[in-house]
């Protein structure tokens, strides 16, 4: 494996470094990109349109294609190893092979402008050019590193970038950003540090954006490492020659870390104009191993990031680090323009010629498609969707992709349609992003083919591992064809998303319930998925109340299949009989209405006739308690007045529920004191309140037990109204406890003073005829119990 320990000969420019177990095995590490050369000539093309129209030599535009490499090159990969001997010395002679990279990415920036939007290129603020960027910007990890790009300019950037072909200056950087896998020496010392503090202390000295020579870099960050407090212990029991020089070595190493995790370099002006130079020489920090002479720019580097950040002093481990050379266009044309002199070559007037067609923009025919992507990126949670286009086959391909086209006449088996190579990849990673896809039609149309044939595109997405709509499978659609010039596309047609509404019926009973919990997941309640309902990928749970009562849920389905299973838990008070969860159900159509629990309404009207003039305060007071169905709504006190001679109100009551309902009426007279009604019952839907309410009152009779259990022939309760002075019996009644019949409550006018105080009596008759009476009982309870079981009575 390729390894890190310095130092790290520099030879005719390219780094090399030693691998960890074979002493004689090098890797040469590419010090920049070049241009590919295709048939001798730059892979390099820059079309421009003109506009006679507008004036002589009028550019309108213009369309830039170039084609990268980053490798060692063969001849000069040839002479490395016996140019390595003589700066080693004597010893076997070494061997060379190019430095293995794992991932790349490849990134322009052009006229200030950058095909990437990262923390190491940042976007360009605007100015006078427009430049839409086309292609992948991966290199092709291949033996060359290959990448292509396709830049789309508007007439000054098409004029600019004609004008400084002939500059090193011209304004086109390339990077490469390549990863490697390297092992990383182990370190023999102890250090403690606050990263927080060494990265605060280095962005009070080098400011954020800004470059910096390696001197400078080196003074802040020995000084920042300093006013943090970094510990570094150093031990070092050999007297030899390598051992002396320990700290030393362990202070280069520590540089060259931080250097890493907290600088991006950039190429010398030199270096990013000629590739090649000669060094020849050995150096400790792997960045400028890889880029001798380069300047530095601090990162944006997040806390988190710098919580993880750890030396592992005492561990010998493999890490992945980043190679990014540089170079602008300028500077990898400078070989094809001039000699070893300085002095331009014969033939560059003739390779800068083809580098540069103009082309009147009138009759040039091209395919212009502007291409934009649906938002889906925060709903269905994507990280990147990708467009590739292509020109169709010579067989056109149907809208579900690459299939079989019509035999020819006399032909038994299908013609197979060739699948589309992508002419163009575009990625999306966030809405409003727009890219233009340019295709030149001119030799199609010296054969005289039709312009406008068509064209085919697909959409692949990339998901986060967080999002519910993640396929288990990659999410690529079919080729589909299109014709329009303004393609906009869906990321959808990669993946399939059913879109369910949860709502609840008309008239749904919040009063009693005032939120409701959906669970919901794909597929049909007891299918065989494997995986337990609330573990099914794609599960979720929607709430529902009185101000959102529609919500949505979206989950991955496919074509064949779009049904998911639901269950419903109604919450209400403990006290109001608790939550109700229903069983699951399935269903197929994107509409889920939950039913009302409580089917039936129970609609009351109170209709009012009080003596206003006499009264400060009128209040009615509302329950309904169903044991049976265990519904039970809370009290509700409902203010009176003048305005009010008419009150309503609709409960939501289980199926065959009783119709039973209490209430009570407390008035405040303009003078004397609050009188409270007695509690009545009714199944009436229609109530008149007056001032009976308060001047009757109504005593409620429960009897427990029945005659037949407690082998009674009868029952009979004597309540009595008496006098407070002298004991007279005001009002009387007689309830006979009849078996199964109700036992009307017994009503009384409470007089003047008002009397609330009730005496009351069983007599009972046995099976014998023995006549049993009980003593006599008083209270002021508008509720009495009468248990024939023990033949008492309490209120």
């Amino acid at each position: 494996m390729l390894s890190l320990t310095p130092p790290f000969p520099v030879v005719d420019g390219y780094a090399l470094l030693p691998d960890h177990a074979d002493p004689a095995l090098w890797y040469a590490m590419p010090s920049a990109p070049r241009l590919a050369v295709r048939d001798g000539a730059p892979a390099l093309s820059l079309t421009q349109y003109m506009n006679t129209a507008a004036g002589a030599g009028k550019v309108a535009g213009g369309l830039l294609s170039m084609t990268t490499e980053l490798s060692v090159p063969a001849d000069v990969l040839a002479t490395l190893p016996d140019r390595l001997a003589d700066v080693q010395g004597a010893g076997d002679r070494p061997r060379v092979v190019p430095a293995p990279f794992d991932t790349g990415q490849v990134d322009l920036v052009v006229l200030g402008q950058a095909s990437a939007t990262t923390e190491e290129v940042p976007a360009a603020p605007g100015g006078p050019f427009s430049v839409t960027f086309s292609g992948s910007g991966r290199p092709s990890m291949g033996a060359t590193n290959d990448a292509s790009f396709q830049l789309l300019l508007d007439e000054a950037a098409a004029e600019m970038i004609g004008d400084c072909l002939d500059l090193p200056e011209l304004p086109v950087l390339v990077t490469y950003v390549m990863t490697y896998a390297a092992l990383r020496p182990a370190f023999t010392v102890d250090i403690h540090a606050d990263w927080s503090r060494v990265y605060s202390s280095l962005r009070s000295k080098l400011t954020t954006n800004a470059w910096f020579v390696a001197t400078d870099v080196d003074t802040a960050v020995t000084s920042s490492l300093e006013e943090a407090g970094v510990d570094v212990d150093v031990v070092v029991e050999g007297t030899g020659e390598g051992d002396r020089g320990a700290a030393e070595r362990t202070k280069a190493q520590l540089l060259d870390w931080v250097l890493d995790k907290l600088f991006v370099p950039m190429a010398p002006p030199s270096l990013a104009a000629t590739v090649g130079q000669v060094v020849e020489e050995a150096v400790w920090s792997i960045a400028r191993a890889v880029i001798p002479g380069a300047s530095y720019r601090l990162k944006v580097v997040h806390e988190n990031e710098l919580r993880r950040m750890d030396l592992r002093a005492r561990e010998r481990v493999a890490e992945s680090r980043e190679l990014r050379p540089q170079g602008t266009v300028g500077g990898l044309l400078h070989a094809l323009r001039l000699d070893e002199t300085g002095a331009e070559r014969p033939g560059w007037p003739a390779t800068r010629a083809r580098l540069v067609q103009q082309v009147e923009l009138s009759g040039f025919p091209r395919l212009e498609v502007g291409v934009d992507v649906v938002d889906r990126f925060t709903t269905d949670r994507l990280r990147s969707v990708q467009v590739d286009l292509a020109r169709t086959p010579d067989v056109d391909v149907d809208e579900v992709g690459a299939g079989a086209a019509a035999p020819p006449a006399g032909s038994a088996a299908p013609v197979v349609t060739p699948e589309p190579v992508p002419d163009a990849q575009l990625t999306f990673t966030a809405a409003g992003q727009t890219h233009a896809w340019v295709v030149n039609l001119l030799e199609e149309a010296q054969r005289e083919r039709v312009w406008d044939r068509p064209y085919v595109y697909r959409v692949s997405a990339d998901f986060d591992p967080s999002s519910p709509l993640r396929p288990p499978g990659p999410a690529v659609s079919p080729w589909r064809t299109r014709r329009s010039v303004d393609l906009l596309v869906d990321p959808r047609e990669a993946y399939a998303v059913t879109d369910v509404t949860v709502t609840v019926a008309p008239l749904f009973s919040f009063a009693l319930f005032p939120a409701v919990t959906v669970e919901l997941r794909p597929g049909a309640e007891g299918d065989a998925s494997g995986a337990p309902g609330g573990d099914r990928p794609g599960a979720g749970r929607v709430v529902l109340d009185a101000g959102t009562p529609l919500q949505h849920w979206l989950f991955a389905s496919s074509p064949t299949d779009v049904s998911y299973s639901w269950r419903a838990t109604y919450h209400r008070p403990v006290e109001a009989g608790g939550d109700v969860t229903s069983a699951w159900s399935t269903a197929v159509e994107p509409f889920c209405s939950l039913p009302d629990p409580m089917p039936e309404k129970l609609a009351i009207s109170f209709f009012v006739d009080l003596p206003w003039d006499q009264l400060a305060t009128a209040l009615l007071e509302l329950r309904y308690d169903d044991d049976g169905a265990d519904v039970h709504y809370p009290e509700e006190t409902i203010p009176l007045g003048a305005g009010t001679p008419h009150v309503s109100r609709t409960l939501s009551i289980a199926a065959g529920g009783t119709r039973a309902f209490s209430y009570r009426l407390t008035l405040q007279p303009l003078v004397g004191t609050l009188v409270d009604g007695s509690w009545r019952t009714t199944t009436e839907d229609r109530v008149i309140v007056d001032r009976r309410l308060v001047e009757e009152r109504q005593v409620q009779v429960r009897v427990l037990g029945t005659l037949e259990q407690e082998r009674l022939l009868r029952a009979t309760l004597r309540l009595e109204v008496r006098d407070p002075t002298d004991g007279r019996v005001r009002e009387h009644a007689d309830l006979v406890l009849a078996p199964g019949a109700a036992t009307p409550p017994f009503v009384h006018r409470l007089g003047d003073p008002p009397l609330r105080q009730v005496w009351w009596q069983l007599t009972t008759v046995d099976a014998n005829g023995f006549v049993a009476p009980q003593p006599w009982g008083s209270g002021t309870s508008d509720l009495l119990v009468v248990d024939l079981r023990s033949r008492t009575v309490t209120g």
